[in-house]
């Protein structure tokens, strides 16, 4: 990028950066400015514009709340990018956590977000499924093959265990007995050994790089990988999407700030512990963690990752897109690694990225005498059970945060208007306390509370061992390494029994995997209900689970209306035990549209984890998403594990019910996300726009006691409810973890632009999670001058750009009123233009009006012949591409024949809108009122249609006009008067005649339906076979004979 180009745009450290956003480009794209016939919204083309190669603006945090259109955001940026990146021999990189979450962006790629990029309208409905026929499948496979072909020269896809493995090498593994590897890393003197692969990605200069999710790729191998390649990388834009920037503590901002500050080393902050202490030693970030080998799992399936395939090779050169048909999930391409290449260690890999990232006090702006987190214990959790702390920021942290983020964030609040109501069902979490959560409080009898402690005392001698405040993100991080997605995190392994106990108890005393195999039996590859434990899931459900019998019924009293039941387990309990749950109580598995009996409709459900294939469940999605399907006619339940969390989309949701907590509230907050999102409940009546939200708690209390006795936070284990107690939790690090994220709003680039669409809604209350447990009102750290003007220089200068969804749109809508006259004036064509898009600029207008006579570009007109348009004055006019400007003009605009007509398209012009095509542009012009145009081109007739009408009045008695008596005023030849758009019935039969309203007129041209009696609109009707009902009325006569006479096409030119 040219000096010359940097002098137009502040960086974020300058003091006047504020000023970028006086800029039009960025004005005529705030929250409030949508445009209804452009898809996309103003607020993806202000990040458009904001990271495009005609700004300095290099690396952006888009923190976009749930169902924003954070994907589509990306990809507008990417493909400002790709033609540019694509001439660098480079393309778009995009991370993606899983190949899930890589279909969907795939998805986006083929929706309205790129127009007509890579589909076309038609192909459009074809592939999402709108329009079906017999073998349209066929179709849709050449559609996706023919997309994904185009899609392959910009963009490459990689997954994050892909992704380290090419940058960092491949994690060796010590192997058993008889020479396979085990999950156990091989290490020397402490260090992981790596193999160096053979097409290492070295650097991604000149190109875009999106990560997907961003909140996963902190605390772990992606960052280390990420940090190392951008900081060997130039002219790179990074885009970190994500709607959760703190997913679980505060210490993840510090580690993003750092990859969008990646080349600027007096803003980069040490990581891990020094965050609490500079002074404390490096440690591994695994170092921690318990062993998660030696985990309880409540799955046998076997987890294998992406580092573990020790045969494996993925061609960064290669875009790995395939098809999304069956097996198309974009499967990386496996090879062989070279043995002879350099081994890494842990150590080396630590040593680049630190001598890369080098931080000491004499360089940062940063003050390293103070830590920047800090623990703090809470009053409202058991610290006998569940050790360690709530991390949050100093105000040392919170000022650093500050300068190093300053402007790199973009924030978009969920659109309130177009989502649905969340109602969160039940009674307050922590009583008294603001901003709490609702909770339903499940009684559990005194034998599954009995069967609960057993479980918690198991639980407490192996688990309360371990600082949460670490281990849960440590694991979390671990497993966002993973290739394949995770069906069941080894989070859920902590507190293992007692979340199965609290969920369930089983006959003599039974828990979790013991007492399931007690109650089911396997036939084949389904789990059956013993006979003689029927009464365990129906009359005595609410002795063994209180938390199931309350789930059933509320999903019962709903009768109608789509349900999510998410749960984190799926074997031995969870989703097996939710779908046996069902099948018990008058419900049905679905298996296809053709099975379905009406006594059955709304009664079936599904089952999205590792037991259900891809292609059922995206087949299953797009039953259930259905407009048919709104209120659960085919499919009303969704029985969800944590295979569906992220990148599904669940329409008409009614209800939500989560079984079992998790350990932060982002995760909790996905989960609803799911249901909860922008436009999902457009198909369902205003009044039916609302999700009830459930989130279950087990509980126990003497029938001499409330709820409330048990409330009150102690160390007491018998009033430890692990349900209660994890959501406690999970709600005490939310309220530190908003305090960071009321920060990155504050900060962020666009905060005064989008203040309509961010501000809190009339719901929203002070102190509750959507205003950060504070004050709903937020000020904007960065806000314009109040005394400056808009900025118009840079968007002048790259107008096309900047305005470039605009342009086409006003494009296609000039070759529209080209397909109705051939001749406009400029007034009407911009007045036309903005009653339809009043934020259009004439600016835009003007561009393409230029675009389209300059280049020549093709339009059709009103008889589908191809030509162009030529500009005279203030006048742009039809010419067709095979005919010469002097031709005859009805031969020319209007006629398919030979015949000629003695007008030339210049003598006509020249006469009725005083402009000579071959004059001098600068000849004055006599203006023309809006809509004269119009009228010219509708009142003169070619030849061929004079022979048609003449036809007609030979042919038929009885006709149809729009044409009203030719007067002195009409100076062309033909005998038919001005069209005034009022419709008439010509009766020419000599019955007619010789009644009192006959047309003694010379030129018959023909009555309204009010001057004809009733009696002679039932005989008209009956001489031309049109059904006539009782008590059909005169308007209603005329109606049917109108409609009759157009589609049998007898009605005057």
């Amino acid at each position: 990028m040219s000096e010359q180009q940097l002098k137009y745009y502040n960086d974020f450290n300058e003091s006047d950066f504020n000023e970028v956003l006086l800029k039009r480009e960025f004005v005529n794209n705030s929250s409030d400015k949508k445009k209804k016939n452009i898809h996309q919204e103003p607020t993806q083309m202000l990040i458009r514009n904001f990271i495009s190669k005609n700004t300095i603006y290099d690396n952006l945090l888009l923190y976009h709340n749930l169902g924003t259109g954070k994907t589509c955001t990306s990809i507008s940026v990417a493909e400002g990018f790709k033609e540019y990146v694509n001439n660098m021999g480079r393309k778009i990189i995009v991370l993606v956590k899983n190949k899930n979450i890589q279909k969907n962006f795939m998805d986006e790629l083929l929706s309205k977000c790129t127009n007509d990029e890579y589909l076309s309208p038609d192909e459009r409905k074809i592939y999402s499924g709108e329009i079906q026929y017999k073998n349209s499948e066929i179709k849709r496979n050449e559609i996706v093959l023919k997309a994904t072909k185009e899609i392959n020269r910009y963009y490459q896809f990689i997954t994050y265990g892909t992704f380290v493995n090419r940058v960092l090498g491949i994690k060796e593994f010590v192997k058993d007995e008889y020479g396979k590897n085990t999950k156990r890393a091989k290490r020397v003197n402490g260090e992981i050994i790596r193999k160096r692969p053979k097409d290492e990605i070295k650097n991604l200069s000149n190109s875009v790089i999106i990560v997907d999710e961003a909140h996963n790729i902190t605390d772990n191998d992606i960052y280390k990988s990420l940090f190392k390649i951008l900081s060997k990388s130039y002219n790179t834009r990074l885009l970190l999407l994500t709607a959760t920037p703190i997913y679980d503590n505060p210490t993840e901002i510090f580690e993003l700030s750092n990859l969008l500050n990646v080349n600027r080393p007096q803003l980069q902050f040490p990581i891990g512990n020094k965050l609490f202490n500079i002074n404390l030693e490096d440690q591994d970030v695994y170092e921690d963690i318990p062993d998660i080998e030696e985990l309880p799992i409540e799955t046998e399936i076997e987890i294998e990752t992406q580092v573990e395939r020790e045969n494996e090779e993925i061609d960064i050169e290669q875009n790995t897109i395939r098809t999304p048909i069956e097996q198309q999930e974009f499967e990386e391409i496996e090879g062989d690694i070279d043995e002879t290449v350099e081994l890494f260690t842990e150590e080396i890999i630590e040593d680049n990225i630190l001598n890369e990232q080098v931080v000491t006090s004499n360089k940062s702006i940063f003050d390293f005498t103070e830590p920047f987190l800090m623990k703090t214990q809470s009053e409202y959790i058991n610290s006998n059970a569940l050790k360690g702390g709530i991390i949050s920021l100093t105000d040392n942290g919170k000022n650093s945060l500050i300068k190093a983020l300053y402007g790199k964030v973009s924030y978009l609040r969920e659109n309130t208007e177009t989502n649905p109501k969340k109602i969160v069902i039940g009674k307050s979490l922590i009583p008294n306390r603001t901003g709490t959560t609702n909770v339903i409080y499940c009684q559990m009898s005194l034998d599954q509370y009995r069967t609960y402690l057993k479980a918690l005392s198991s639980d407490v001698n192996t688990d309360s061992k371990y600082d949460l405040s670490d281990v849960i993100k440590q694991i979390e991080s671990q497993e966002n390494t993973l290739e394949d997605v995770v069906s069941v995190s080894k989070t859920g392994s902590l507190y293992k029994n007692s979340n199965d106990a609290s969920t369930m108890s089983y006959p003599d005393d039974l828990y979790g995997k013991n007492g399931f195999l007690k109650l089911f039996s396997k036939s084949g590859s389904s789990w059956v209900l013993n006979k003689e434990y029927k009464n365990v899931l129906t009359t005595d459900l609410n002795k063994y689970s209180n938390k199931l019998y309350k789930l059933l019924n509320n999903i019962k009293d709903s009768k109608t209306g789509n349900v999510f039941i998410y749960s984190n387990y799926v074997n031995y309990g969870g989703t097996s035990l939710i779908k046996q749950l069902l099948l018990n109580n008058g419900f049905y598995e679905f298996k296809s549209k053709t099975n379905i009996t009406e006594d059955k409709m709304y009664k079936y459900f599904v089952v999205f984890d590792d037991s259900t294939s891809i292609e059922k469940r995206e087949r299953y999605k797009r039953i259930f998403n259905s407009d048919e399907n709104k209120y659960g006619k085919f499919i009303r339940i969704i029985i969800g594990s944590p295979i569906i969390s992220e990148g599904i989309t669940l329409k008409a949701i009614r209800q939500v019910h989560i079984l079992e907590p998790y350990w932060n509230m982002s995760k909790i907050n996905q989960i609803i996300g799911r249901a909860v999102r922008n436009y999902s409940h457009d198909m369902l009546n205003q009044d039916e726009r609302t999700v009830e939200i459930y989130k279950y708690i087990s509980v126990y209390y003497k029938s001499n006691q409330s709820i409330n006795d048990i409330l009150n936070p102690s160390d007491d284990l018998k009033t430890f409810f692990i349900d209660r107690e994890k959501y406690i939790l999970s709600e005490e690090k939310d309220r530190t973890n908003k305090i960071v994220e009321r920060l990155l709003k504050q900060i962020s680039f666009d905060c005064s632009l989008n203040l309509s669409r961010n501000i809190i809604s009339k719901d929203d209350v002070s102190g509750s999670p959507e205003c950060d447990y504070s004050d709903c009102e937020q000020k904007c750290l960065i806000e314009p001058p109040k005394d400056k003007t808009i900025d118009n220089s840079t968007y002048d200068m790259y107008l096309k750009f900047f305005d470039e969804f605009d342009i086409y749109y006003v494009l296609e809508t000039i070759k529209d009123l080209f397909k109705i006259y051939f001749v406009w004036n400029l007034d009407d064509i911009k007045k036309h233009i903005k009653s339809l898009e009043p934020l259009i600029t004439d600016e835009a207008i003007y561009t393409t009006l230029n675009y389209i006579t300059k280049d020549k570009v093709y339009v059709l007109d009103k008889y589908n012949r191809q030509g162009y348009i030529i500009n005279k004055g203030d006048y742009y006019i039809f010419n067709s591409s095979d005919i010469d400007i002097e031709t005859s003009f009805y031969s020319k605009i209007l006629d398919f024949s030979v015949d000629k007509n003695k007008y030339t398209l210049n003598e006509f012009t020249k006469q009725n809108i005083d402009v000579d095509l071959f004059e001098d542009e600068s000849k004055k012009r006599k203006p023309i009122e809006v809509g004269s145009t119009k009228m010219l081109t509708e009142n003169i007739l070619s030849s061929s249609d004079i022979e048609f009408n003449e036809t007609l009045e030979q042919t038929y008695n009885i006709y149809g006009t729009f044409r009203k008596k030719k007067d002195k005023s009409d100076t062309w030849e033909h005998k038919y008067g001005k069209i005034d758009n009022k419709f008439r019935i010509i009766d020419l039969r000599d019955t007619q005649k010789i009644k009192k309203q006959k047309d003694q007129r010379k030129v018959i041209t023909g009555q309204a339906v009010t001057s004809y009696d009733k009696g002679d609109l039932i005989e008209i009707s009956n001489i031309l076979n049109i059904s006539v009902k009782p008590g059909f009325d005169k308007e209603q006569l005329g109606i049917n004979i109108k409609q009759f006479l157009i589609e049998n096409n007898r009605v005057l030119k």
